[in-house]
Protein backbone atom coordinates (compact mmCIF):
# COMPACT_ATOMS: atom_id res chain seq x y z
CA UNK A 1 0.00 0.00 0.00
CA UNK A 2 1.51 3.37 -1.03
CA UNK A 3 2.40 5.86 1.65
CA UNK A 4 -0.13 8.56 2.45
CA UNK A 5 1.27 11.89 1.06
CA UNK A 6 -0.36 13.84 3.88
CA UNK A 7 1.23 11.60 6.52
CA UNK A 8 4.60 11.89 4.79
CA UNK A 9 4.44 15.70 4.65
CA UNK A 10 3.36 15.86 8.29
CA UNK A 11 6.28 13.64 9.29
CA UNK A 12 8.68 15.75 7.24
CA UNK A 13 7.41 18.92 8.92
CA UNK A 14 7.91 17.36 12.35
CA UNK A 15 11.45 16.29 11.43
CA UNK A 16 12.41 19.80 10.25
CA UNK A 17 10.82 21.28 13.36
CA UNK A 18 12.86 19.02 15.65
CA UNK A 19 16.05 19.85 13.73
CA UNK A 20 15.30 23.56 14.03
CA UNK A 21 14.70 23.34 17.78
CA UNK A 22 17.81 21.20 18.28
CA UNK A 23 20.04 23.80 16.58
CA UNK A 24 18.62 26.57 18.78
CA UNK A 25 19.38 24.43 21.85
CA UNK A 26 22.92 23.92 20.55
CA UNK A 27 23.26 27.69 20.28
CA UNK A 28 22.41 28.08 23.98
CA UNK A 29 24.83 25.30 24.98
CA UNK A 30 27.50 27.01 22.92
CA UNK A 31 27.06 30.23 24.88
CA UNK A 32 27.82 28.33 28.10
CA UNK A 33 31.00 26.94 26.54
CA UNK A 34 32.00 30.47 25.59
CA UNK A 35 31.81 31.54 29.23
CA UNK A 36 33.98 28.59 30.30
CA UNK A 37 36.63 29.32 27.67
CA UNK A 38 36.63 33.00 28.59
CA UNK A 39 37.41 31.98 32.17
CA UNK A 40 40.44 29.98 30.99
CA UNK A 41 41.69 32.89 28.88
CA UNK A 42 41.33 35.19 31.89
CA UNK A 43 43.44 32.83 34.01
CA UNK A 44 46.10 32.71 31.29
CA UNK A 45 46.19 36.51 31.09
CA UNK A 46 46.58 36.85 34.87
CA UNK A 47 49.46 34.35 34.94
CA UNK A 48 51.23 36.15 32.09
CA UNK A 49 50.86 39.50 33.82
CA UNK A 50 52.23 38.04 37.07
CA UNK A 51 55.26 36.62 35.30
CA UNK A 52 55.93 39.83 33.39
CA UNK A 53 55.69 41.93 36.56
CA UNK A 54 58.64 40.05 38.07
CA UNK A 55 60.36 38.84 34.92
CA UNK A 56 64.05 38.05 35.49
CA UNK A 57 66.70 40.07 33.73
CA UNK A 58 67.70 38.34 30.54
CA UNK A 59 71.17 36.84 30.46
CA UNK A 60 72.65 34.03 28.36
CA UNK A 61 72.15 31.36 31.00
CA UNK A 62 70.29 28.15 30.17
CA UNK A 63 67.61 28.48 32.83
CA UNK A 64 66.81 32.07 31.83
CA UNK A 65 66.81 31.29 28.11
CA UNK A 66 64.60 28.27 28.77
CA UNK A 67 62.12 30.36 30.78
CA UNK A 68 61.80 33.05 28.13
CA UNK A 69 61.58 30.50 25.31
CA UNK A 70 58.70 28.61 26.93
CA UNK A 71 57.03 31.82 28.09
CA UNK A 72 57.10 33.34 24.58
CA UNK A 73 55.66 30.09 23.19
CA UNK A 74 52.89 30.24 25.81
CA UNK A 75 52.14 33.85 24.82
CA UNK A 76 51.93 32.94 21.12
CA UNK A 77 49.61 30.02 21.85
CA UNK A 78 47.48 32.26 24.08
CA UNK A 79 47.16 34.92 21.38
CA UNK A 80 46.16 32.22 18.89
CA UNK A 81 43.51 31.03 21.36
CA UNK A 82 42.18 34.58 21.65
CA UNK A 83 42.01 34.83 17.84
CA UNK A 84 39.88 31.69 17.58
CA UNK A 85 37.77 32.83 20.55
CA UNK A 86 36.88 36.01 18.67
CA UNK A 87 36.14 33.91 15.59
CA UNK A 88 33.75 31.84 17.71
CA UNK A 89 32.04 35.07 18.74
CA UNK A 90 31.59 35.89 15.07
CA UNK A 91 34.14 38.70 14.91
CA UNK A 92 34.50 40.15 12.32
CA UNK A 93 32.24 38.23 9.90
CA UNK A 94 29.44 37.11 12.20
CA UNK A 95 27.44 33.90 12.40
CA UNK A 96 23.91 34.41 11.05
CA UNK A 97 20.87 32.70 12.58
CA UNK A 98 17.47 32.29 10.94
CA UNK A 99 14.10 32.07 12.68
CA UNK A 100 10.64 31.07 11.53
CA UNK A 101 7.82 33.58 11.37
CA UNK A 102 6.28 34.73 14.63
CA UNK A 103 2.79 33.63 15.68
CA UNK A 104 1.43 37.09 14.81
CA UNK A 105 2.89 36.90 11.32
CA UNK A 106 1.44 33.42 10.79
CA UNK A 107 -1.96 34.57 12.00
CA UNK A 108 -1.88 37.54 9.63
CA UNK A 109 -0.95 35.23 6.75
CA UNK A 110 -3.81 32.84 7.57
CA UNK A 111 -6.22 35.77 7.68
CA UNK A 112 -4.96 37.02 4.31
CA UNK A 113 -5.50 33.57 2.78
CA UNK A 114 -9.02 33.38 4.20
CA UNK A 115 -9.83 36.85 2.87
CA UNK A 116 -8.57 35.78 -0.54
CA UNK A 117 -10.72 32.64 -0.50
CA UNK A 118 -13.79 34.69 0.41
CA UNK A 119 -13.42 36.74 -2.75
CA UNK A 120 -12.88 33.99 -5.33
CA UNK A 121 -14.80 31.03 -6.69
CA UNK A 122 -14.61 27.52 -5.25
CA UNK A 123 -12.14 26.35 -7.91
CA UNK A 124 -9.70 29.21 -7.23
CA UNK A 125 -9.58 28.84 -3.47
CA UNK A 126 -6.33 27.97 -1.72
CA UNK A 127 -6.04 25.08 0.71
CA UNK A 128 -5.08 27.14 3.76
CA UNK A 129 -3.95 24.20 5.90
CA UNK A 130 -1.73 22.78 3.15
CA UNK A 131 -0.29 26.21 2.35
CA UNK A 132 0.60 26.88 5.98
CA UNK A 133 2.14 23.42 6.39
CA UNK A 134 4.22 23.87 3.23
CA UNK A 135 5.48 27.31 4.28
CA UNK A 136 6.30 26.15 7.80
CA UNK A 137 8.14 23.12 6.43
CA UNK A 138 10.24 25.36 4.17
CA UNK A 139 10.96 27.83 6.97
CA UNK A 140 11.93 25.11 9.45
CA UNK A 141 14.13 23.41 6.85
CA UNK A 142 15.98 26.55 5.70
CA UNK A 143 16.37 27.96 9.22
CA UNK A 144 17.67 24.65 10.59
CA UNK A 145 20.24 24.48 7.78
CA UNK A 146 21.46 28.06 8.36
CA UNK A 147 21.65 27.59 12.13
CA UNK A 148 23.42 24.23 11.82
CA UNK A 149 26.07 25.80 9.58
CA UNK A 150 26.66 28.66 12.05
CA UNK A 151 26.83 26.25 14.98
CA UNK A 152 29.41 24.12 13.15
CA UNK A 153 31.62 27.14 12.43
CA UNK A 154 31.34 28.43 16.00
CA UNK A 155 32.03 25.02 17.52
CA UNK A 156 35.06 24.48 15.30
CA UNK A 157 36.51 27.87 16.23
CA UNK A 158 35.81 27.39 19.95
CA UNK A 159 37.34 23.92 19.93
CA UNK A 160 40.53 25.36 18.45
CA UNK A 161 40.48 28.16 21.01
CA UNK A 162 40.19 25.57 23.79
CA UNK A 163 43.07 23.47 22.40
CA UNK A 164 45.40 26.47 22.14
CA UNK A 165 44.33 27.67 25.60
CA UNK A 166 45.25 24.32 27.15
CA UNK A 167 48.58 24.23 25.31
CA UNK A 168 49.32 27.77 26.49
CA UNK A 169 48.47 26.83 30.07
CA UNK A 170 50.78 23.80 29.89
CA UNK A 171 53.64 26.00 28.66
CA UNK A 172 53.02 28.49 31.46
CA UNK A 173 53.09 25.71 34.03
CA UNK A 174 56.38 24.46 32.58
CA UNK A 175 57.85 27.97 32.66
CA UNK A 176 56.78 28.38 36.30
CA UNK A 177 59.60 26.03 37.42
CA UNK A 178 62.51 28.05 36.05
CA UNK A 179 60.72 31.31 36.90
CA UNK A 180 60.58 30.55 40.63
CA UNK A 181 64.03 28.93 40.56
CA UNK A 182 65.51 32.15 39.17
CA UNK A 183 63.48 34.27 41.56
CA UNK A 184 64.54 32.44 44.73
CA UNK A 185 68.16 31.94 43.66
CA UNK A 186 68.59 35.68 43.27
CA UNK A 187 68.27 36.13 47.04
CA UNK A 188 66.54 38.91 48.88
CA UNK A 189 67.04 42.31 47.25
CA UNK A 190 68.68 44.99 49.40
CA UNK A 191 66.33 47.23 51.30
CA UNK A 192 66.05 50.85 50.27
CA UNK A 193 67.78 53.26 52.65
CA UNK A 194 66.19 56.64 53.05
CA UNK A 195 68.11 59.60 54.47
CA UNK A 196 65.64 61.54 56.57
CA UNK A 197 68.02 64.12 58.07
CA UNK A 198 71.18 66.04 57.25
CA UNK A 199 74.37 64.05 57.25
CA UNK A 200 77.31 65.65 59.00
CA UNK A 201 80.53 65.30 57.10
CA UNK A 202 83.76 65.99 58.98
CA UNK A 203 86.46 67.69 56.90
CA UNK A 204 89.55 65.63 56.39
CA UNK A 205 92.82 66.88 57.88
Amino acid sequence: MPNDPQTFQAGLLEFYKESYNAELENKEKFNNRLTFNLGILTILANICVSFLAEAPTYRPVFIVVFFYGVFVLAAILGLTAIFFFFRALGIPFGHPYAYIASTNQIEEYVQALNNYNDGVSEGERINVEEQIRTNLKDQYSKSAAVNANSNRKKTRALTRAMVFSVLSLICLLISAGPFFAIKFSAGKPPEKIEITGPVKVEPTK
